[in-house]
């Protein structure tokens, strides 16, 4: 999806870096389980939300909250698969 898409989605934590522009494209990988990231201090979490610049591969962002057991907002994210060769 591009960032655009991204930002529209309904993420609370959505956030696209100043630089990258709004039609370039973003991987949002989503984890469940015992999330336990180095900014929570120890504490752990239902679920995290990984944001990957899709021209670099570079993470921009983590979230993880304890909201439900999934983000709310993933399922609903666009899925543009590469065409078939």
């Amino acid at each position: 999806m591009t960032w655009r898409e991204y930002l529209a989605s309904g993420d609370p934590g959505a956030y696209k870096p100043a630089a990258a522009d709004d039609g370039a494209p973003v991987w949002i990988v989503a984890v469940a389980g015992e999330i336990v990231p180095a900014f929570g201090h120890g504490l752990t979490f239902n679920w995290g939300v990984f944001t990957i610049d899709g021209t670099d591969g570079g993470i921009t962002s983590l979230t993880a909250r304890n909201d439900g057991a999934w983000p709310a907002f993933f399922d609903a994210l666009p899925d543009h698969p590469a065409p078939s060769p």
